[in-house]
């Protein structure tokens, strides 16, 4: 029964990123900054596009220095950040700088007119935004006598009195 040890573990964390990547697959966010941040340099050897989408993650999830980049993609599996098996060792302050650099540079308008067009193709994300009346048991003093403080209403802008004129505005020439 002696068999060598065929299987090992491996855990990789998985997060937010399905839910973010999600979106940012429908936003074509990808194929936009591939379109913007072509890869022409050689001391680049990760995609622009991809090192801003792991910028991108970073900001949401975690919000981790640019320096610490590396670190924060180890534990994530390479797949879900666009990454090949590896690359997390590429996510040096250097390599993300020059293309933060390059994303300053670009052309952000068209950039931002071209994220405006894919937005309104989204559709389908809906937010609730009805105002619901918060309900719920509020257990009465023991005692009558003690009254629980409550805030005054709020005051409608328009109803609000006016403030006395100020003193430069008062004076008789």
């Amino acid at each position: 029964m002696d068999q060598p040890d065929s299987f090992e573990l491996a855990t990789e964390l998985l997060g937010p990123l399905p839910v973010i990547n999600a979106f940012c697959a429908r936003l074509g966010l990808a194929a936009l900054l591939e379109s913007y941040l072509p890869r022409e340099d050689a001391r680049l050897r990760l995609a622009p596009a991809t090192a801003v989408g792991v910028v991108v993650g970073n900001l949401v999830i975690g919000r981790e220095p640019v320096y610490a980049l590396g670190e924060w993609a180890a534990p994530f599996d390479p797949a879900l950040l666009g990454l090949a098996e590896g690359e997390a060792g590429l996510l040096n302050d250097d390599r993300v700088g020059r293309t933060l650099a390059r994303l300053f540079d670009a052309d952000r308008a068209s950039m931002l007119e071209g994220h405006r067009v894919a937005s309104l193709a989204v559709g389908g994300v809906k937010c609730p935004t009805t105002a619901k009346r918060p309900s719920g048991f509020v257990p009465k003093p023991a005692n009558p006598a003690t009254r629980l403080r409550t805030a005054a209403p709020p005051v409608s802008a328009r109803r609000q009195p006016r403030r006395p004129p100020s003193a430069a505005t008062t004076r008789r020439r």
